[in-house]
């Protein structure tokens, strides 16, 4: 194929073969003449890399284009995985060859993301440039320079262990607006991630099986899905949202007329809209500052809801099930996180031991009378 230009870039692109291997990549330069010099070169340097057994090499761009098109769009995490490479790619530089993507390299990515982002973010963008790179040392086998990626990765927080005690629980629904509350107790009675309450749609449903099915985040093509049982509580839930939109589960209550720049339509102050990704959060601020809870977020519903459930009934692999855990080492925290219980037992020991006491004290007595 010959040189050609893309629409994203100005620069001219080449695309060739050398004994059965396809090769594509900016020429960095928006000069005809100056490009086919480029591809000239590049294609005699890969013959000579051929013949004399040094591996090809290989800039950013082209690893990340391959990736994507190998593994990274038939993904469930495909979305994250394009905001990602998007992201690494502008700091790195993508026509940096791979084995220029070194220890000094990877540290200068860090510590750019870490003024940007969490430090969990961080490392998700760090392990997935190790996928592509190791992806291109052992698959493709291109030239690269492996950094050393244990110490590139960052310390993480520890685990959250807050969850909603049942007082915070009445506040919190009580201080919710009616329209938000269904998906607020559905999160809390399912133990669902936020995106897969705000997102539910009746297709997902099944109120004769009894069964909700959710589409979760996996690097198997088309994803995996996670099958959650409809307890009473949540079959009453939906019963009451059944009818008020033709697609999504949970929906709000638009409170006045708004335009939807995003549709050019006028939202019609009564009329129903699924929730966005961020429109619920203000009032979840606000029932929260209400409610006069401290350090809560949404996802901590989740936390509450595996912390109950292991209570309950004392089952690990049954609560790895409904929380659609792959390891069981996520479930693991549910088992050490609820303060109440530890306090509980202790207490308990407390007066098994005063008891004790009590029983030796009154032995004394008799003995000594």
């Amino acid at each position: 194929m010959p040189l050609y230009r893309r629409k994203d870039s100005a620069h001219w692109w080449y695309n060739f073969t050398v004994q059965g291997r396809r090769f594509r990549g900016s020429t960095e330069t928006d000069q005809k003449e100056v490009a086919e010099i480029v591809e000239a070169r590049l294609k005699a340097q890969l013959i000579v890399d051929h013949h004399t057994g040094r591996k090809p090499t290989m800039t950013l761009d082209e690893a990340f284009g391959r990736y994507w098109i190998e593994i990274a769009h038939r993904q469930s995490s495909a979305s994250d995985t394009e905001r990602q490479s998007g992201v690494i790619l502008k700091i790195l530089g993508g026509g940096t060859n791979l084995d220029k993507v070194n220890n000094a390299a990877v540290a200068r990515m860090v510590a750019e993301l870490r003024g940007k982002m969490s430090d969990s973010s961080a490392n998700r963008h760090t392990e997935l440039l190790r996928r592509v790179l190791r992806r291109a040392r052992d698959i493709w086998e291109a030239q690269v320079s492996m950094p050393d990626w244990k110490s590139m990765l960052l310390q993480e927080p520890a685990p959250r262990d807050r969850t909603l005690s049942e007082s915070e629980e009445f506040r919190l629904l009580n201080a919710i607006r009616q329209d938000f509350r269904p998906m607020i107790l559905f999160a809390l009675l399912a133990g669902v991630r936020v995106s897969n309450a705000r997102t539910l749609t009746w297709r997902q449903v099944d109120l004769d099986a009894a069964v909700i099915s959710f589409k979760v985040k996996s690097r198997r093509p088309g994803g995996e899905t996670h099958t959650l049982p409809i307890s009473n509580e949540i079959r009453a839930i939906l019963s009451r949202e059944r009818g008020r939109h033709d697609t999504y589960v949970f929906t709000y209550e638009c409170a006045k007329n708004r335009h939807d720049p995003k549709r050019g339509k006028i939202q019609k102050k009564g009329e129903r809209r699924p929730f966005t990704r961020d429109g619920w959060r203000r009032e979840w601020r606000r029932a929260l500052a209400t409610a006069d809870i401290e350090d809560f977020r949404f996802h901590d519903l989740r936390h509450t809801f595996g912390t109950r459930m292991l209570r309950q009934t004392g089952n690990l692999r049954l609560v790895q099930r409904l929380l659609g855990h792959r390891d069981i080492q996520s479930t693991l925290r549910y088992a050490n996180s609820d303060l109440n219980d530890a306090r509980a037992a202790m207490e308990a020991m407390s007066r098994t031991r005063h008891a004790d006491d009590s029983t030796v004290d009154k032995d004394q007595k008799e003995s000594t009378g």
